[in-house]
C-alpha cells in the first residue's frame, strides 16, 4: 500500500465539539499532535457557517484522513491539500491541518498520518459536492503516488481512475488497468467498526492482529474454535448472507462484540470461510440446547441488579457459605460502583438541568414556547415606553420654540440660576467633605430640573430604539429560525457536557467493571480458587484497575499455555511414528517393500 484517503461528513447538529476533541484533545492515544495550519476556531466557524444559511444544510464539515506507507514531508501534504480542492472546488487555505503520530501494527506503515477538515459551506454560498467521492479519492492518490514515486495499492475504482485519466495523465491511466485486474483486499476492519471498539473499551487491533496470528496454518474449525476461545473469542453466525444463502460468520468477543468476518480477520478464501459456515452450522445444531438457554441466563445475571432476593438465592451455586456471602458483597459492591458511573455518566447540565432531561424535539418545543414569549414581552415593553416618551415630549412643550421670546430668555435665566445655586451646593458639600465634617455629595445634583428631563427623555428613547431593533431582528430571521438556532446552541452544550472526559471516563470504567462481574460469574471460565479468590478481594476493595490488569494477565497466560499445549502435542504426533518404526522394523520394512 501506499497512499489512503478516506473521508467522513460531520452532521451539522452534532456540533463541532466531538471532532475538535478527536483532533486536537487526546494525547493519550498520540505521541505527537502537530497543527500545520488552521486552528480549532476555524472548525467551529464551519457550524456556525452552515446554521446561518437559510436552508440549514445537514453536514457542516467534511473531514479527510491522509496516510501513507512512505513518510511524507510537509511540502507532499500541502500539495496533497491542493489535489483535494481542486477535484472538491473548496479554497485549500480554508483547511486545517493536523499531524498526529501514532505507533503502527507494521513496521513498514508510516506512524505519521493527517486529518483535514474544510468547511461543507463553499466561498460562493453552496454546499460541497459528495459525489463519487470513492472514485475521486483513488484518482489523487494514483497521481500523488505517480508524481511522489511511491509504491501503489488495489483499489475498487481503479477502473474509473483508468478513464478518469486516459487523456490528462497515461502513465497514471495505465497502472491504474493494471491495479483494476488486481484482486481486492480484505479488510481486517472497518473504519466505523474501528471507533465502536474504542467507545466499547476493546482493543480491535490487538485483537484481530491475535487471532490471525494465533490461526495461521490451522484448517480444522474445533482447533480454531480452541485457539480464539484461549483469546474470549467465538465464532458465530453473522447478519449478512452469502450467495449460497449461508450467513457470513463472523468472530465476536464474550461480550457479543463483533470484530469482523472470519475471511477477513483470519485471511480465508471463500471455499475455507465456507467450511468453517458448515462446521459451525453443525455444531449450533448439536449444541442448541445449551446455546439457547446459556445467552439468556447470562444476560439476566450481568444486567440486573441485584436485589436481596437475588442475594439470598445466588450463593446456592457455590456450596461453601462464606464463599457465598463474599460473592455477595463484592458483586454488590461492583453494581454500586456501576451506579456512581451511571449518575456521572447521566448527571445533567449544571446550566441546563431542565434542558437536559427532555428530548430534542421537547427542547425545540419549549424554545419556540419561549421566543413567543419574549416577542410578547418585547411588544409590551415596546407600547409601555413608547407611551412613556410621548408623556415626556407632551411635558415638554411648555419649552418649545412657538413660545414668546421673553419666555425663552425667562426660562434660559432661570436655568442658569438654578444651574449656579446647584454647582455652588455642590462645592459646599465637597469642601465639608474634605474638612471631614460630612459625606460625599451625589455628583447628580448638579444637573437642572430641564437637565434631567431631557436625560430621562433621551434614554427612554434609546431603550425604545433597543426594543425596536430587537423586534426587527426577530421579525427578520422568524421565531422558528431563532427558535431552531436557540435549540442547536442548547444541544451542543448538552453534547459537550456528555462527552467530557469525566463521563468519558465513567462510561469507560463501567464497561471494564461490567466486564469483570462477567469474567468471575462465568462459570467455564475455569477460574482457580486463588484467581477467583484474588479479584473478588481486589474487587472489595474498590482496586478495580488492578482487578482488570489481573484479569488481563489470566488472559494472556491461558493463550500462552494454549499456545504450548498446541506445540506439545504436534510434537508427540510427530513422534509416535518413529515409535512404531522403533520397535516395529520388519513391518515397516515389508510395507514399504509392498509399496
Amino acid at each position: 500500500m501506499s497512499i489512503i484517503i478516506k473521508s467522513t461528513r460531520i452532521k451539522t447538529k452534532s456540533g463541532p465539539g466531538n471532532i475538535v476533541r478527536h483532533l486536537l484533545d487526546k494525547p493519550e492515544e498520540n505521541e505527537d499532535i502537530q497543527i500545520i495550519q488552521g486552528d480549532r476556531e476555524r472548525m467551529r466557524e464551519a457550524f456556525d457557517k452552515a446554521r446561518t444559511k437559510t436552508k440549514v444544510p445537514q453536514y457542516a464539515l467534511r473531514h479527510w484522513i491522509l496516510s501513507s506507507t512512505e513518510k511524507m514531508t510537509i511540502e507532499q501534504v500541502m500539495q496533497s491539500v491542493q489535489k483535494l480542492a481542486g477535484e472538491f472546488k473548496f479554497n485549500p487555505e480554508d483547511a486545517t491541518i493536523i499531524m498526529h503520530q501514532k505507533e503502527r501494527d507494521g513496521e513498514e506503515i508510516s506512524n505519521q498520518h493527517y486529518h483535514i477538515t474544510v468547511p461543507e459551506v463553499l466561498e460562493n454560498g453552496r454546499v460541497m459536492t459528495n459525489q463519487k467521492n470513492y472514485a475521486k479519492h483513488e484518482k489523487i492518490c494514483r497521481e500523488l503516488e505517480h508524481t511522489f514515486g511511491f509504491s501503489h495499492i488495489v483499489g475498487k475504482h481503479n477502473r474509473a481512475v483508468e478513464y478518469a485519466t486516459k487523456d490528462l495523465n497515461p502513465e497514471v491511466s495505465e497502472v491504474a488497468k493494471q491495479l483494476a485486474n488486481a484482486p481486492l483486499p480484505s479488510a481486517r476492519y472497518s473504519a466505523k467498526k474501528y471507533q465502536e471498539a474504542k467507545r466499547s473499551d476493546i482493543d480491535i487491533k490487538r485483537l484481530t492482529k491475535l487471532a490471525k496470528e494465533q490461526c495461521t496454518d490451522i484448517n480444522s474449525f474445533e482447533k480454531i474454535k480452541a485457539r480464539l476461545d484461549s483469546l474470549g473469542l467465538h465464532i458465530q453466525e453473522g447478519t449478512h448472507k452469502r450467495k449460497n444463502g449461508s450467513l457470513t460468520p463472523v468472530i465476536a468477543t464474550q461480550d457479543g462484540f463483533v470484530l469482523g468476518s472470519v475471511g477477513g480477520i483470519l485471511k480465508r478464501n471463500a471455499q475455507e470461510v465456507s467450511d468453517i459456515s458448515e462446521a459451525l452450522q453443525m455444531h449450533r445444531e448439536g449444541m442448541q440446547e445449551e446455546q439457547d438457554i446459556k445467552p439468556v441466563e447470562a444476560s439476566k445475571i450481568v444486567l440486573a441488579t441485584p436485589t436481596l432476593t437475588e442475594t439470598a438465592t445466588a450463593p446456592q451455586k457455590d456450596h461453601s457459605g462464606m464463599r457465598g456471602v463474599m460473592a455477595m458483597t463484592w458483586e454488590e459492591k461492583l453494581n454500586q460502583e456501576m451506579q456512581r458511573l451511571e449518575q456521572i455518566y447521566n448527571a445533567p447540565h449544571p446550566e441546563l438541568i431542565e434542558e437536559s432531561a427532555m428530548t430534542k424535539a421537547e427542547r425545540a418545543k419549549n424554545s419556540i414556547k419561549e421566543q413567543v414569549k419574549e416577542m410578547n414581552n418585547l411588544k409590551e415593553q415596546y407600547s409601555k415606553l413608547k407611551e412613556e416618551r410621548n408623556e415626556l415630549l407632551k411635558n415638554k412643550s411648555m419649552f418649545n420654540n412657538n413660545k414668546k421670546k421673553s419666555d425663552a430668555v425667562d426660562e434660559k435665566m432661570q436655568e442658569m440660576f438654578e444651574k449656579i445655586a446647584r454647582l455652588s451646593a455642590y462645592m459646599a458639600m465637597l469642601i465639608l467633605h474634605k474638612l471631614g465634617l460630612g459625606g460625599p455629595p451625589n455628583e447628580q445634583m448638579i444637573f437642572t430640573d430641564l437637565e434631567r428631563h431631557e436625560i430621562l427623555k433621551n434614554y427612554k428613547e434609546h431603550e425604545l430604539t433597543n426594543v425596536m431593533t430587537k423586534q426587527k431582528e426577530l421579525r427578520e430571521k422568524g421565531i422558528y429560525k431563532v427558535a431552531e438556532i436557540a435549540t442547536n446552541k442548547i444541544n451542543d452544550q448538552i453534547e459537550e457536557w456528555k462527552n467530557r472526559p469525566e463521563a468519558e471516563e465513567a462510561i469507560k470504567k463501567y464497561g471494564v467493571i461490567h466486564r469483570l462481574i462477567n469474567f468471575i460469574k462465568d462459570e467455564d471460565n475455569e477460574l482457580t480458587a486463588e484467581q477467583k479468590e484474588k479479584l473478588i478481594e481486589l474487587s472489595k476493595s474498590g482496586k478495580i484497575e488492578e482487578a482488570h490488569e489481573f484479569q488481563t494477565d489470566i488472559n494472556l497466560e491461558r493463550y500462552r499455555r494454549g499456545m504450548q499445549e498446541e506445540a506439545e502435542n504436534e510434537q508427540e504426533q510427530d513422534y509416535e511414528p518413529e515409535q512404531e518404526q522403533e520397535h516395529k522394523p520388519k513391518p515397516k520394512k515389508s510395507m514399504s517393500l509392498g509399496m
